[in-house]
């Protein structure tokens, strides 16, 4: 489809407000040539539009494509050929597509099992560098050969970027939970950390045409800095206290596209590395920043005639977020789950369950507790012996946090009796020292040896809400503030300090749970219209989250809890229940979701099925 925008050049503004700034400014540059960019709908899947610069209208490349989430989009250098990522069959796959004829995608690397991501094409346009299961990877277009250049199996890489001369490639890796950027010389496959700093997250890095680099900085707010291969130091470029800067790709000579997030949205932005001179892409493709978010983009000096897109691509159908058509059949599920239900919140009528898969029972484990009522959240401690839980102690009048030995039984122990404190949300740390909490709008823990309580929070105004610890134990994600206001924080623990990672405007945010060293899952509203709840992956250094393939706009998706393998029990409205929430395990990238009623058919009632926690058997 091609939409036609706005004719009259956008000199001052553009839809997010923002005037060319920073520094002394640089004269606009004649900008032409061929842009694919990315942009990410309310609902968090992405969409490919192409246009020629400077440019009238744009081209909607993805509308008919049977791809989800085409996303990360390059080109060659002869602006003919766009490679991208797509996801099909629950797995990330690259594609290649000719703007110039319009026929439907080819996926590149038939067979393959592993996710490929992050694809960029070298200088000549002969190969493709790319993310192949966490590892840098080469593919060549001409023998069809894939190439492996990293072997750590302790980190993941991701996002390489390859030099002018092609000796070198840059890349972000993971070794624990925040990204640094790394240097591989090609010719002794040996790498290096840039600027190693375990504290501040580093990513997206960029080569430049005259041996000089970007990269995204997050610490607080995401910044643009500029560096030199073979300096210890860099420098800021673009960066606002009120702004995110993130995805930068070339553009010409001493000049990147980069995208610009702000309250009212993200943006396409064309900027001076040398001095910090930032331009609307409005001034180039009028209106192209009206529409949805742009997330990145890839850009050749080459003007090419864009074709219409051909009907098709891909081999799952239309990607609509709904679709179980995926060939991944139930997963087996061994161990355990707890989980609670009640008819409404205000009725006060919560009992918590546990069902072994092994043996294929369900219990009531609340039915003969004393001294409580309305117990709910309940979460496994590692070992599987004990399960923590909050609910309204009889004795104190208030909430409180309880500790139920599942191999003794006998009654929980109210962890919490002392004042009348309103203490929520309780989750165990991973190696089961701890358990974390809410105590008043603030991070409260008890360590479990000697039950002793710790105000974590106290000096903070924000409401904190649902914490769950990191995998090391060092940091808390909560549930900031309440209703549209909501976040996603990280507490350093040690640093009494925090960060916030996700904050969409008129957006609720909350309930996140941590997945791994890296990641953790999150619910939030579609939109600040649709306020049907959503799941999204977020990361702990701040990058850009990814809404979970199940989701759609006319049901609300909840509760995550992890279960292994990409696969997660959540709590959903959406159609297959037995009515209000119930309980159902979806995979986060294929799509596919079945109601846990296939597992046994006492998970689901006609209330409301809410707060899993699993225990993986052996």
């Amino acid at each position: 489809m091609r939409i036609d925008l706005p004719g009259l050049l956008l000199l001052a503004l553009c839809s997010c407000g923002h005037e060319a700034q920073q520094g002394a400014l640089s004269t606009k540059p004649g900008l032409q040539g061929t842009l694919v960019y990315e942009t990410t709908f309310p609902d968090g899947t992405k969409g490919l539009s192409a246009c020629t610069v400077p440019g009238t209208s744009t081209v909607a490349l993805s509308d008919s494509w049977q791809i989800g989430s085409p996303s990360k989009p390059a080109l060659s250098p002869d602006g003919k050929t766009l490679v991208f990522q797509g996801r099909e069959e629950g797995k990330w796959h690259l594609y290649s597509y000719d703007l110039t004829s319009g026929e439907v995608p080819v996926r590149l690397m038939e067979g393959n099992s592993s996710d490929d991501t992050d694809p960029v094409f070298t200088a000549d346009g002969g190969k493709i560098l790319f993310s192949k299961g966490g590892q840098i990877a080469e593919y060549s277009l001409n023998t069809k050969k894939t190439k492996a250049l990293t072997f750590e199996a302790n980190a993941t890489y991701a996002e390489p970027s390859v030099s002018a001369d092609g000796r070198n490639i840059l890349f972000s890796y993971t070794p624990e939970s925040r990204a640094q950027l790394g240097i591989l010389n090609l010719e002794t496959l040996s790498s290096v950390t840039l600027f190693r700093d375990s504290r501040t997250a580093r990513f997206s890095p960029m080569f430049c045409p005259d041996g000089k680099f970007c990269f995204v900085e997050r610490s607080g707010k995401c910044a643009i800095c500029l560096a030199e291969t073979g300096k210890d130091s860099f420098k800021k470029v673009f960066q606002a206290a009120d702004a995110n800067y993130y995805a930068p790709s070339p553009a010409c000579s001493g000049w990147i596209f980069f995208c610009k997030a702000t309250d009212s949205g993200s943006c396409l932005y064309i900027g001076d590395v040398g001095n910090g001179t930032e331009y609307p892409a409005d001034e180039f493709v009028p209106g192209i920043n009206d529409a949805a978010d742009i997330s990145g983009a890839a850009f050749s000096a080459e003007k090419v005639s864009i074709a219409e897109p051909a009907d098709g691509g891909g081999g799952q159908g239309s990607f609509s977020g709904d679709d179980t058509s995926s060939d991944q059949t139930l997963p087996v599920l061994k161990g355990k789950l707890v989980w609670h239900s009640y008819s409404s919140y205000e009725t006060r009528d919560s009992k918590i369950w546990l069902y072994d898969f092994d043996s294929g029972t369900k219990t009531e484990l609340s039915r003969s507790w004393t001294g409580l009522v309305n117990p709910m959240n309940g979460h496994f401690s590692p070992d599987g012996k004990y399960i923590t839980f909050m609910a309204e102690g009889t004795a104190t009048g208030s909430w409180d946090i309880f500790l139920y030995d599942l191999e003794a039984g006998g009654q929980p122990v109210n962890l919490t009796p002392s004042g009348s404190y309103r203490d929520e949300d309780p989750k165990f740390s991973f190696d089961g020292a701890r358990i974390v909490f809410k105590r008043e709008g603030h991070l409260a823990e008890i360590t479990v040896g000697n039950r002793s309580v710790k105000v974590l929070s106290s000096g903070n105004t924000d409401t904190y809400s649902m914490p769950y610890y990191n995998v090391e134990g060092t940091r808390i994600l909560f549930g900031g503030d309440s209703a549209d206001d909501s976040y996603i924080g990280c507490w350093d623990i040690a640093a009494s300090r925090m960060t916030k990672l996700y904050d969409r405007a008129g957006v609720a945010e909350y309930y996140p749970v941590t997945l791994d060293a890296a990641s953790f899952y999150y619910s939030a509203h579609y939109s600040a219209d649709n306020r049907h709840d959503q799941l999204f992956k977020g990361w702990f250094d701040g990058r850009p989250a990814v809404s979970l393939a199940f989701n759609s706009s006319n049901a609300d998706y909840s509760d995550a809890c992890p279960a292994g393998g990409g696969w997660l029990i959540l709590s959903s409205t959406r159609a297959g229940g037995e009515g209000a929430y119930d309980l159902f395990i979806g995979h986060e990238s294929s799509g596919v979701i079945y109601s846990l009623s296939r597992y046994a058919s006492q998970f689901n009632t006609s209330k409301n099925e809410l707060g899993a926690s699993y225990l993986p058997g052996n």
